[in-house]
């Protein structure tokens, strides 16, 4: 999973970099990469950002299980 997202942001690092060292508020991502990033993570037609928050926590709450699943570890 964190090689896909590696592999399909690489081409980004410079800007990255270039964002934060110059204390830019937005960031370089695409609306079209952020979908494919949460696709590598599993995400389906029932997550979405909840009212008031920036974040896909329907999406985050599931990681660790399917971590868990994946590798039968809980550490």
């Amino acid at each position: 999973m964190g090689q896909k997202i590696i592999d399909i942001t690489s081409e980004l690092n410079q800007a990255v970099q270039m964002s934060i060292s110059c204390g830019e508020k937005n960031h370089p991502f695409s609306d079209e990469l952020l979908k494919r990033i949460r696709q590598c993570l599993g995400a389906t037609s029932e997550d979405g950002v909840a009212e008031a928050q920036p974040f896909f926590l329907t999406l985050i709450s599931r990681l660790p299980k399917r971590v868990v699943a994946k590798t039968g570890s809980t550490h």
